[in-house]
């Protein structure tokens, strides 16, 4: 396993007994769900900033959707500013529309994976998430994201499995992320 990948999984297993230490504690498997952006970021920072001299433009594309998932989290802005100014910031129309650009990079990029140029095919199994993914234009509730992500996360596992990319940092980074969205959608 790649150093990237062990730290991929390193993240996924403590998110993963965050929930099991809370089962024990509390009687409960309570994960951070509210916190699944920020996880999403930093297991892209963990995985692309070793690797960044191999990144290519959908490398990009998923650390600028994730960067602006974790920039948009409402936990950044608790930091910095009083209650009052948070509901005014969240009440303003720019993080709607970074939310939009946010959900159109995230589309361009599923549509980047499911196409492969050198031999000019369609993969059937990222066309699936890249329609999720425009779907999330409209709007949908929590579940519709977490969706989108656990599918994304089988569909790289599959194409890890067929051996058909080798092992791409991106595809290990879709599967910690299924796998966390996966894990999270127990709590709901």
């Amino acid at each position: 396993m790649s150093p990237s990948g062990k730290t991929i999984s390193v993240i996924v297993l403590s998110y993963l007994l965050f929930g099991l230490f809370n089962l024990f504690q509390f009687g409960q498997f309570v994960v951070p769900v509210t916190y699944n952006a920020l996880v999403v970021f930093v297991i892209t920072c963990a995985a692309f900033i070793p690797n960044r001299k191999q990144l290519k433009t959908v490398h990009a594309l998923f650390f600028m959707s994730a960067s602006l998932g974790f920039m948009l989290h409402p936990f950044l802005w608790e930091i910095f500013l009083s209650q009052e100014q948070q509901f005014s910031l969240f009440d303003n129309t720019v993080f709607d529309v970074l939310k939009i650009i946010q959900c159109v990079i995230l589309t361009t990029f599923f549509l980047m994976v499911s196409y492969n140029k050198e031999e000019n095919k369609l993969k059937i199994e990222w066309l699936i998430p890249a329609l999720l993914s425009a779907g999330c234009l409209f709007n949908p509730p929590m579940w519709y994201v977490a969706l989108l992500f656990i599918l994304s996360g089988l569909s790289a596992f599959y194409t890890l499995r067929r051996r058909t990319i080798g092992t791409d940092v991106l595809m290990n980074v879709l599967v910690g992320t299924g796998v966390i969205y996966l894990i999270s959608i127990f709590y709901y």
